[in-house]
């Protein structure tokens, strides 16, 4: 029998059967089509305008207060199981925040994102970055990543494929972040990632959020103190501890004086817009503070410090803190009304690590111990006396051998990359698995990440930083012009520059003034601390 010569009633059943099929195709539901890249995720019973909960493949907690569709339309959610990423300005390997994400996703730690393209404009894009051990070492990394697609700048990524959701996680200096921001978001990316502050200025902020909802697209902000455990137990104790209570959170860094120089270089914003920003975080989120309901603050003279020194970099002066501690006080009306809350914050600590303590106000009582951080216990009886009801900390134990042994084994990473290892994972991990939800046609109906802090809390916690870092400046300035600096002089050696330099050191109550000049220049170079 020849190929064609079939009997009648078998080419009808062939036309019938491919005609049924390509009608299936063309008007079957769009949402029933599931790819290799989504997953249906049915609604469990629940009423269809309840939506579905995920359970979070990072810390594996069913998370009851968040929802995957908050306006379904359908009784069935549909969400991606995956959604790719691009890290912009990663930075260093072994030193920038920027490649800890990346090795994060790269290990499989985000399940949700897949890291497709990375953005490196200073170690690919400038003829000093790509002459520096820095990019040696980024070209380790890139050999040993094929599957990552590496640019100069923003520019030379490709486009995101309309109606393709991606992740854009920014971790550059906050000067250049709006401009990169805007960028990654007219090459088509629909949810970003914006490591703190996120720009230098509070109207910076307020900018680029504007743009972001003119685009429909969601900034998330880096603040993973947000979603660290020590900081969900410490909210807990006061909240069942009830009116009254007092929160002082403490945050150390480990960063050796010799490398101060280059931190002030490379942090330009400020120790209470960098550092100190994830605990201002904090204050917005749960207790309510804002740049308008402060009532009062004061700052903590001898415990605080103040430094300018000469970055390796530049050769520019930098002023900013070394240590910090302060207490404010909110109004009584409005969310968070009448509040006390203090931060004590020390780039130069023995250990990086962060604790929260709780002390309420007990009538004839004893306190549980003293809030300097670094207290031992001991109690202090009193009619008024603070007790602590309650203290938190990371590392706990366990956490701190296993830090420990990573810094033997990679001395060169900074430390504070294994403390809040986890928590990194998780504030990545929501992230994309909101960008993964597939519905979100405008800024309004954006499903939000569970606990992540979003933009407007760090336009809110800028404008803190802001008005604090002016109060704190006009006082600190009163200090140093009560500066008449005598006394004794002494010989000193400079590791970083690797010259002699002369001190006259003189004490002034809680000022301590401090006057460097190097031995080889003829002008002095000054840095003033206060204690």
């Amino acid at each position: 029998m020849e190929p064609f010569d079939l009997p009648i009633w078998t080419s009808v059943s062939a036309i019938v059967v491919a005609t049924t099929l390509l009608l299936a195709l063309l008007y079957w539901p769009r949402g029933q089509q599931k790819s290799l890249a989504t997953e249906v995720v049915a609604p469990s019973g629940k009423e269809e305008d309840e939506g579905s909960f995920v359970r979070s493949p990072v810390d594996g907690s069913a998370n009851s207060s968040r929802l995957v569709n908050e306006a379904p339309t359908s009784p069935t959610t549909y969400k991606r199981t995956v959604v790719d990423m691009v890290i912009v300005c990663m930075g260093e390997p072994g030193k920038s925040m920027g490649w800890y994400h990346a090795t994060q996703v790269l290990d499989g730690l985000c399940p949700a994102a897949r890291l497709t393209d990375v953005v490196e404009p200073r170690l690919l894009g400038t003829v000093q970055g790509r002459a520096s051990k820095a990019a040696r070492l980024l070209a380790a990394f890139m050999e040993a990543n094929p599957d990552v697609r590496f640019h100069a700048s923003v520019s030379d990524m490709p486009a995101v494929k309309p109606g393709t959701p991606k992740v854009a996680l920014v971790a550059g200096r906050s000067q250049y972040n709006p401009r990169l921001v805007r960028e990654v978001i007219d090459k088509g990316c629909t949810t970003i990632y914006l490591e703190k502050p996120g720009a230098p200025t509070v109207s910076a902020l307020e900018s680029l959020a504007v743009y972001a909802k003119e685009k429909s697209v969601q900034i998330y902000m880096g603040y993973n103190k947000n979603v660290s455990k020590y900081v969900e137990e410490a909210v807990a104790a006061e909240k069942a501890e009830g009116a009254g209570c007092n929160v002082t959170f403490f945050h150390n860094n480990q960063y050796k004086p010799e490398e101060l120089p280059l931190v002030f270089e490379r942090d330009k914003d400020g120790m209470l817009k960098n550092m100190v920003i994830h605990e201002l975080a904090l204050l917005v989120s749960f207790y309510g503070v804002t740049a308008d309901n402060i009532d009062s603050v004061k700052l903590n003279t001898k415990y605080s410090s103040m430094l300018t020194l000469e970055g390796p970099e530049t050769f520019q002066s930098f002023t900013d803190f070394d240590k910090i501690g302060f207490t404010l006080h909110t109004s009584s009306s409005g969310f968070g009304g009448g509040k006390t809350v203090s931060v004590y914050a020390d780039r130069c600590d023995t250990q990086c690590h962060s604790e929260a303590v709780v002390t309420a106000q007990r009538a004839h009582g004893t306190s549980g111990g003293s809030i300097e951080g670094k207290g031992k216990g001991g109690t202090k009886a009193g009619k008024n006396a603070q007790e602590v009801v309650c203290r938190t900390r990371i590392p706990d134990r366990k956490l701190e051998d296993e830090i420990a042994e990573k810094t033997r084994n990679d001395p060169y990473c900074y430390p504070y990359f294994y403390l809040y290892h986890h928590e990194y994972a998780v504030l990545k991990q929501r992230v994309c698995e909101a960008a993964c939800v597939l519905d979100s046609e405008s800024y309004d109906s954006i499903v939000r990440a569970n606990g992540v802090a979003t933009i407007e809390v760090a336009i809110e916690a800028l404008k803190v930083a802001e008005k604090l870092t002016s109060v704190f400046a006009k006082e600190l300035r009163a200090l140093k012009n009560n500066e008449a600096p005598k006394g004794k002089r002494l010989w000193g050696f400079s590791k970083m520059y690797g010259a002699q330099f002369l001190v006259d050191e003189e004490e002034h109550g809680n000022v301590h003034c401090i006057r460097a000049m190097h031995a080889h220049a003829n002008k002095p170079r000054t840095k003033l601390a206060f204690m």
